[in-house]
């Protein structure tokens, strides 16, 4: 039986807030996964630095298929999907103090 790829989307938001005396606070890791259209809810998506492979933090997505990570450190990250027992994995690159948004797609068969 064959049947098409199911694809996830993950739109990704490195956003840094300025305060009112100007510094910088830390920034936010936004993400969405979608399904066909469709949220994925309890989908596992995990955080790593890309260039050291310390790993910084996961969370599950919420029913509307979002998740924010707060609070991280500067740099360039790995993101990984993991949804149902099919783990989804895309790097993308991107330093959180220059870049104000990615969009990555995962995709799984």
């Amino acid at each position: 039986m064959n049947s098409k790829p199911a694809i996830i989307a993950a739109f990704l938001s490195f956003v840094g807030f300025s305060s009112a005396n100007g510094a910088t606070e830390s920034p936010l890791l936004s993400v969405v996964v979608t399904n066909q259209g469709n949220p994925v809810e309890h989908a596992v998506v995990t955080v790593i630095s890309w260039t050291d492979s310390n790993y910084i933090a996961n969370k599950r997505t919420s029913s509307d298929g979002q998740v924010t990570f707060e609070d991280l450190p500067e740099g360039q990250f790995d993101i990984s999907v993991q949804s149902e027992g099919s783990p989804l994995k895309a790097k993308r690159s991107g330093n959180t103090a220059l870049q104000d948004s990615l969009n990555v797609v995962f995709a799984f068969e």
